[in-house]
């Protein structure tokens, strides 16, 4: 598969494209070539094609400081309110180049007062900023790196060069985004060296497929019949296949009252779920309190939200693939959530959520623990596998237009309704739906019939956990 970096001649744009080892030009290749074009710009035109990077809608909307500002706001993203005036001093101020969910530079300078010079990142003989090195970055200046991959992720751009600023109390602000820059030296070599990266990934993908191997850290959390919260740190270690894992408070104090679950990651969504449950069995002989109840979903409780983390391994992370689940599990799993769930959102739950793992994998983080049933942990990991299967074939884009990216952010399910059987119909078109017909078409039948309303309940009865069942009870056959 071949890259084209497709442009509009733009002056100044000489410094990136002396340095791109891949095609590149005015007009687009052919349709139906297979080529990924990567659309630079406002003034290229914008190919038919399934796989493009930049499109151009989101880079005019970016062009309008107040709708960026609404967007980023919507997200949970704060932003700088030059109008209003109020903001403490800025301590730091970063510029942050963003390709395709990866910061790829990131240059800093530290301020003694709040009124600076204009934003010029292209300007990079000024001497304003240093150039840091992304790995040994302090946690205000990575920090930054991962609120400007954010900032362009929300605004729908697929790069971007991003201007930060963190202020002397540690908040990190967005205080512009530009969705088509014209980069200098400096610049066009870190997006030069981003776009080859991407030429190098593909081919080996292509040359030396790996097989889409699945896992999860779902979250759960213990309380007593009378209402009190029990930190998983009492019964479990950090690591280990069934742990504790924290919540960050303000002022960056952590503490770990929710328990995780690690199984051994699978190709199958049905194996993983026999992972699942071998993992509950063992937190439950870590949890030695019968009488404590395991409660899953969104935020059964208040303050104490919970995530379902998949975790992907075998398929590179692009903002295309982030934007694919987002569409096709994270909308459509709003409709299971009851109203104290919602309420994460958007410190917890926002759209494009995600991790990179050491392993080379990602974890996708927005969705909310989904461990109520055993057969509801399969329709997730399944619809998961198939949109993975199936990213660059999905063509349904409705979280680009803002009103829609409301609803989820308001898990408004009455209206999410019609854009959810939209997209159910799409999913049931691909090729892999009918390895796991079973799991996804139970999970569609809760989904659009809104049967399967999560209920913050003890979980283990469904799962015949101890003592709702021996210790080694099978699934049910359907699973197995």
């Amino acid at each position: 598969m071949s890259i084209f970096f497709l442009h509009g001649g733009e002056p100044g744009l000489a410094s990136l494209l002396d340095r791109l080892t891949v095609k590149q030009g005015t007009r687009p290749p052919e349709a139906g070539s297979g080529t990924i074009v990567i659309r630079w710009g406002k003034t290229a035109p914008e190919p038919p094609e399934t796989k493009i990077i930049g499109r151009i809608r989101p880079v005019l909307r970016a062009e309008q400081a107040r709708t960026v500002a609404a967007l980023l706001t919507q997200e949970g993203i704060r932003t700088v309110d030059r109008k209003r005036g109020k903001e403490e001093p800025f301590h730091y101020q970063y510029v942050v180049p963003v390709f395709d969910t990866r910061a790829i530079g990131l240059f800093e300078k530290k301020l003694p007062h709040h009124d600076g010079p204009a934003f010029r990142p292209h300007d990079e003989q000024s001497g304003r900023f240093r150039e840091i090195a992304l790995s040994g970055a302090p946690f205000h200046a990575k920090r930054a790196a991962r609120q400007a991959v954010r900032a362009v992720y929300a605004l729908g751009l697929d790069y971007g060069i991003v201007k930060i600023a963190t202020t002397l109390k540690g908040e990190t602000l967005v205080e512009e985004v530009d969705p088509s820059p014209i980069p200098g030296p400096r610049l066009s070599s870190l997006f030069a060296a981003a776009i080859e990266r991407l030429r190098k990934e593909r081919e080996a993908g292509e040359s030396r497929p790996e097989p889409l191997l699945l896992g999860a850290d779902p979250e759960f959390l213990l309380r007593r019949p009378g209402g009190r919260i029990v930190s998983a740190s009492r019964y479990m270690e950090r690591m280990g296949e069934a742990g504790c894992d924290g919540i960050i408070l303000r002022g960056q104090r952590v503490i770990l009252p929710l328990a995780e679950l690690r199984p051994e990651p699978s190709p199958s969504p049905r194996v993983l779920v026999e992972n699942l449950k071998e993992a509950m069995l063992r937190a439950s002989s870590q949890i030695t309190d019968p009488e404590l109840e395991w409660l899953t979903g969104g935020m059964p409780v208040p303050g104490f939200p919970l995530g379902g983390h998949i975790h992907f391994s075998g398929i590179p992370l692009t903002s295309r693939l982030l934007r694919t689940l987002d569409t096709y599990l994270a909308l459509p799993l709003v409709l299971l959530e009851d109203e104290q769930s919602r309420r994460r959102r958007p410190r917890y739950g926002s759209l494009g959520d995600f991790r990179r793992k050491r392993h080379g994998g990602f974890e996708y983080r927005a969705l909310p623990s989904w461990l109520d049933h055993p057969e509801r942990a399969a329709g997730v990991l399944a619809l998961a596998r198939l949109i993975a299967l199936s990213s660059d074939s999905l063509m349904q884009e409705p979280l680009d237009h803002p009103d829609i990216r409301k609803l989820y952010y308001a898990g408004d399910s009455t209206r999410l309704l019609p854009v959810a059987r939209k997209l159910w119909e799409e999913l049931e078109t691909m090729p892999a739906y009918g390895e796991y017909g079973t799991e996804l078409n139970r999970l569609k039948r809760e989904i659009l019939e809104e049967t399967g309303r999560a209920v913050a309940e003890d979980f283990r009865p469904a799962w015949k956990i101890p003592p709702f069942g021996p210790a080694k009870t099978p699934l049910p056959e359907i699973m197995v």
